[in-house]
């Protein structure tokens, strides 16, 4: 089982990626028209281009706050991920060209590209270590196969019904 062993973070100056600058530029576009995805409160419906890498959403409508993944090698496999918050605002400056940097706390561990703008957030591949116990919520092969099978059997059964109604 993983258990909780933060490390030190480091606040840095980063430099946005041209890459992810005109990802914003597509995200701010949707902002103006009010597209769907940047209206609904959620952590990932805005996800434009074909890249996928970075992904987000309004967290906060009443002050127009998003909340943002971005993988720096542009990979969702890859093991670097940067995650924080943005205004409305600080959207457009970014599209804009007007703001080109970000204060966000890096996890220290060599080679890591996680991370924050927020120092309490945790680094998924460094500030968990393994105990060697099994998580008491995993499920062997036979009990994963057989709650299956019962559900399968539920929806068989539900879905049966409802043709008989119909």
């Amino acid at each position: 089982m993983r258990i909780l062993d933060i490390k030190d973070k480091k606040l840095e100056e980063v430099v946005l990626p041209q890459d992810l600058v005109g990802w914003f530029g597509l995200v701010y576009k949707g902002i103006l028209r009010k597209d769907e995805p940047t209206q609904i409160e959620s952590d990932d419906c805005i996800q434009y281009g074909e890249d996928n890498f970075a992904f987000g959403g309004l967290i906060d409508k009443k002050r127009k706050l998003f909340m943002f993944t971005y993988f720096p090698v542009g990979s969702l496999q890859s093991k670097g991920r940067w995650t924080f918050e943005l205004t409305e605002n600080q959207i457009g400056d970014i599209a804009q060209g007007k703001l080109k940097s970000l204060r966000l706390w890096a996890c220290q561990q060599d080679g890591c590209q996680v991370k924050s703008d927020k120092q309490s957030r945790t680094c998924f591949y460094h500030d968990y270590e393994d105990d060697g116990k099994p998580s008491p919520n995993h499920l062997t092969k036979e009990d994963f196969d057989r709650q299956q099978a019962e559900k399968l059997d539920l929806l068989r059964k539900w879905t049966a019904n409802q043709a008989k109604i119909s």
